[in-house]
């Protein structure tokens, strides 16, 4: 079993000192948040998130799984695209979505079925690029504080 740590708090950090970070911690890599304010984030992904992976395995680090921002949740955006390609350059196989909001002001089956929807897309995308969508079953009013309601 591989120990990795979630980045989301580390953002005040370069690649180069979460891989100095990881080595004296001892664990084997991140969970890597590519989000707004992180040394890997949206606008610098396809160069940055490639770059970053083969610093960390030059390290003898990984990076299993990264966490996009809570808003991307659909699957026909171009940055949805372009992180799942950053991925694939970068050998990283994982990508974990934002959260899909439960709005009390519309219909709840509506929803489902829109979440529904938009994960078959993200399989579709994800298959293209040799990729694993991960979704997180969070509380509060995300879709999926249930996972059976995604069934």
């Amino acid at each position: 079993m591989k120990l990795i740590v979630f980045s989301k708090m580390l953002s005040d950090k370069t690649v180069e000192e979460l891989a100095d970070l990881a080595e004296a911690l001892g664990i084997d890599g991140y969970d890597l948040a590519v989000r707004p304010g992180h040394p890997v984030n949206p606008d610098n992904v396809t160069q940055a998130l490639p770059a970053a992976a083969q610093l960390f395995r030059d390290r003898g680090l990984g990076i299993p799984l990264i966490t996009a921002n809570t808003d991307l949740v659909d699957p026909t955006v171009e940055a949805a695209d372009t992180l799942l390609a950053a991925m694939a350059d970068a050998g990283v196989p994982r990508v974990k979505l934002g959260y899909y909001k439960i709005d009390l002001n519309s219909s709840y089956w509506d929803q489902v079925e829109a979440t529904r929807a938009h994960l078959a897309g993200w399989g579709e995308l994800a298959a293209k690029h040799g990729a694993q969508v991960v979704y997180h079953t969070h509380s509060n009013r995300c879709m999926g504080l249930n996972a059976g309601m995604l069934l």
